[in-house]
């Protein structure tokens, strides 16, 4: 929608977290899975972070 001028170019950030929580969700999944992507400690690792950085783009996608 962004793209095409629809709504304000700062929501395409919403997309952006959208895809950075559909990453984290297809992360975990592998790890139940048993077939993991990344070791268990890493993604354990970088889980916290995506989070946040989902949660900025969230806020900043909305805010803009």
């Amino acid at each position: 929608l962004s793209l095409r001028g629809e709504t304000p170019a700062g929501f395409a950030l919403v997309g952006v977290g959208g895809a950075l929580i559909g990453l984290g969700g297809l992360l975990l999944s592998f790890l139940k899975a048993g077939t993991p992507i990344l070791s268990r400690k890493t993604i354990l690792t970088i889980f916290p972070a995506l989070l946040l950085l989902t949660t900025a783009a969230f806020v900043a996608g909305f805010a803009f």
